[in-house]
């Protein structure tokens, strides 16, 4: 292979490795390309115990401002929810109302005395006599 010293592997590479247990080896033509990072760099590196201090310091700021953000967050979103729920139970308070009455109704019926006596199921029809029929 034709690497140079310290070049990392990459995914481009991967037909140049060794497929399998047949010891076959392709070659790729295909040009590697390498991305390389150059981002803003701090100004004063954190070096010596003043720098260390200053970004501990830091760091409890930002973690201590987030701690704040996040319990205002949820306190807001507990009141909305407080606030919708309420809402709604104002506005359902004539369903509930009706549910109850139709509830009560219900069990009132239900504690009623049954008739007693023989239910027997079934259709009739009435069969009229020509003595009975009505004349126009």
């Amino acid at each position: 292979m034709n690497r140079q010293r310290g070049a990392r592997s990459d995914c481009n590479d991967l037909p140049s490795m060794m497929q399998g247990d047949g010891g076959i080896r392709m070659q790729s033509n295909r040009p590697r390309i390498r991305i390389r990072y150059s981002g803003p760099r701090s100004s004063v590196p954190a070096s010596g115990w003043f720098g260390k201090a200053l970004a501990v310091a830091a760091s409890v700021v930002v973690l201590a401002t987030a701690l704040v953000f996040s319990v205002v967050l949820v306190a807001v979103l507990f009141a909305v929810g407080l606030i919708a729920g309420g809402y709604l139970w104002w506005k359902t308070r004539t369903l509930r109302r009706q549910l109850r009455e139709q509830m009560a109704a219900m069990q009132a019926r239900a504690a009623a005395p049954q008739p007693q006596g023989e239910v027997i199921e079934g259709e009739f029809s009435r069969a009229q006599s020509s003595d009975n029929q009505r004349r126009p």
